[in-house]
């Protein structure tokens, strides 16, 4: 069976590459989520503690791995972009650059 066009590009920009993520703590609690964090993911250097929660880079099977061994997290987050704009019409522009049909089933908007 042949690959689809769209599965070949969720497996080269979301499967096989180092994303950001976030994962989202109790007050008080995120040193030790760190803490846990580390012996999970395979860079422990990325790492960081912030004011409510963990942020790390890795892969999505760390996130997977996070999200089912993490005892003191809510959630585990994937960041998919930085924007920052002045007015809506540049944030618009700049949301309608992200790949969305590699996140959203086809029949769902944003």
């Amino acid at each position: 069976m042949a690959e689809t066009g769209c599965l070949r590009r969720v497996k080269r920009h979301i499967i096989g590459k180092s994303h950001d993520f976030f994962v989202i703590a109790s007050p008080g609690l995120e040193k030790l989520c760190a803490d846990e964090l580390r012996d999970i993911v395979n860079d422990s250097a990325s790492v960081t503690v912030m004011s409510g929660g963990v942020s790390f880079r890795g892969r999505l099977t760390d996130a997977y791995l996070a999200n089912l061994h993490l005892r003191c997290a809510g959630r585990v987050l994937m960041r998919l972009a930085s924007i920052k704009a002045t007015h809506f019409n540049a944030l618009q522009h700049q949301v309608s650059q992200i790949p969305w049909e590699l996140y959203l089933p086809p029949d769902h908007g944003i």
